[in-house]
């Protein structure tokens, strides 16, 4: 018989990650799906991949430079 103390729910449906781990894990993630994608040689999974890291690279830089414009003024 499971009480009420028992029962708990699965971590990944109640743990909000940080962004910045958030933004990590999709990273890698998306880093090990484009490894695959060329070695399966998949050519749309590859833009895919490709397209999604330039995303990510672009959000970063744009974040750092903000980051150093706040610091400057």
């Amino acid at each position: 018989m499971i009480t009420s103390k028992d029962f708990c729910r699965a971590a990944s449906w109640t743990y909000k990650r940080p962004s910045e781990q958030r933004e990590e894990h999709d990273f890698f993630n998306l880093l090990q799906d484009f490894k695959y994608a060329v070695i399966w040689r998949e050519q749309k999974m590859i833009e895919y991949c490709e397209c999604e890291l330039n995303k990510l690279f672009r959000r970063r830089r744009a974040a750092s430079r903000r980051q150093a414009d706040a610091k400057s003024k």
